[in-house]
This record gives structure tokens, C-alpha cells and sequence, in this order.
């Protein structure tokens, strides 16, 4: 899913070769790059889970995801008065 990502795709395609020599890579070398990017990616991605999760469960309630609506709704409303002022 993570390689789904443009924005990955061009991270790994831009800082890998300058970090590694792609010629003299080993499959063990690829094991160990391919097991560090797994460690990485669950101690960033897991929290945004574990956020998700909780968030899902606060908006629920109907009260919530109504406060949640008008909320953004002020938002958009405030940057498209920006954006009319300039």
C-alpha cells in the first residue's frame, strides 16, 4: 500500500541510489533494506491507525460528526473569505 504512493515511489526513487549502490546490493542486503522499511513504516504508520481508530469511535455519535460537519464547513468558509479579500 505504501509504494501506492507517489509521493513514496519518488522518496525511494530519489534517495535510494544515493544511499546504496544498487550494482553491489546482495539479496541479503535487500532483506535487511526491505525489513528496515517495514520497522519504519509501522512505527510511523500505527499511530495514525491507532488515531483513526479512536477518531472513528468519537464520531460515531451523531452529536459528533454534526460538530465535525460544521466545523469544517466554518473552515471552508473562512479560507474562501481569505481567498475573496486578496
Amino acid at each position: 500500500m505504501t509504494l501506492g504512493n507517489p509521493k513514496v515511489m519518488m522518496f525511494y526513487l530519489a534517495l535510494t541510489p544515493t544511499l546504496v549502490d544498487l550494482r553491489a546490493l546482495t539479496l541479503p542486503d535487500f532483506a535487511i533494506l526491505a525489513g528496515l522499511t517495514v520497522a519504519v513504516l509501522l512505527v510511523v504508520l500505527v499511530p495514525y491507525l491507532a488515531l483513526a481508530a479512536k477518531a472513528r469511535g468519537l464520531l460515531s455519535a451523531p452529536r459528533a460528526l454534526k460538530a465535525l460537519n460544521r466545523t469544517a464547513a466554518g473552515f471552508m468558509a473562512g479560507a474562501a473569505a481569505v481567498i475573496a479579500t486578496r
